[in-house]
């Protein structure tokens, strides 16, 4: 899936370095079956008091939205403004089920934008590049896949469409329950990949398994999740062996983030 992978690791002494990814995206219940009328972005409007928060520590994130957000103007408006003033930056953000053309089945393994047919993958991000640069003057460079979905074509794709960044890596994520891609292999270590003539940049989400069970922690994590009915998985988190956790507020707590 990444071709021609080369990690990049820092210097040891280099300071900690944070960047700030936000998917922004339309409202939608994420435990229902995808509905492709689903497009609503009332949310957008109160999207200043995270922006507040961000402007008072001096951090520009990058929010990587989706069609919903950009086809409505009161999902970019704004953003837009944000961005003209150099607050933040805008990324692409593919959720298949609601961006044209909508031309495959609407179910859970098609939510994964990976696994589309290539030329349908291609037209989606195409058109959602497109639709990003008409409202904001410029072209996308930096993509995540929705549901991190990156599959067997993306990374011909991005180069093709003229993205440099993918942000789609999602360790220690196991979504081969639905349709979607294991991460569980990936640490949190940016890397190149794609070759050397049009390489992309990958900075995977924060996140891996931790514990004093590290050398062991897949294997163990896997028995713990079919003992759930046993709170395996939490009796291995307290005693300090293996617990998988990921920079996000979605559904994790700052107690844990600490």
């Amino acid at each position: 899936m990444f071709e021609q992978k080369r990690e990049i690791r820092l210097p040891a002494d280099t300071p900690p370095q944070l960047i700030v990814v936000i998917d922004t995206e339309e409202e939608f219940d994420w435990n229902a079956e995808p509905d492709a009328k689903a497009n609503r972005v009332s949310a957008m409007a109160h999207i200043d008091r995270a922006q507040n928060i961000f402007n008072e520590y001096g951090i520009c994130p990058c929010y990587v939205i989706d069609y919903p957000v950009i086809s409505q103007s009161r999902g970019y408006g704004l953003l837009k403004q944000y961005a003209e003033k150099g607050q933040c930056e805008i990324g692409a953000h593919l959720h298949p089920w609601v961006n044209p053309p909508q031309e495959e089945a609407v179910t859970r393994s098609n939510m994964y934008p990976g696994n589309l047919p290539e030329a349908l993958e291609r037209e989606k991000l195409r058109v959602l590049s497109e639709t990003i640069q008409q409202n904001f003057g410029r072209p996308p460079v930096a993509y995540k896949a929705g549901r991190y979905g990156f599959g067997p074509n993306t990374t011909g794709i991005l180069q093709e469409l003229g993205f440099d960044i993918d942000l789609s890596v999602c360790p220690p994520l196991d979504s081969r329950a639905d349709g979607g891609p294991d991460y569980r292999r990936f640490n949190a270590h940016p890397f190149w990949f794609g070759g050397s003539d049009k390489p992309i940049l990958e900075i995977p989400c924060t996140g891996g398994f931790i514990g004093w069970a590290h050398p062991m922690a897949i294997p163990l994590f896997e028995v713990a999740q079919r003992l759930r009915k046993f709170r395996a998985p939490g009796i291995l988190s307290r005693i300090g062996a293996v617990d998988r956790l990921m920079l996000s507020p979605e559904g994790f707590t700052p107690a844990e983030h600490i």
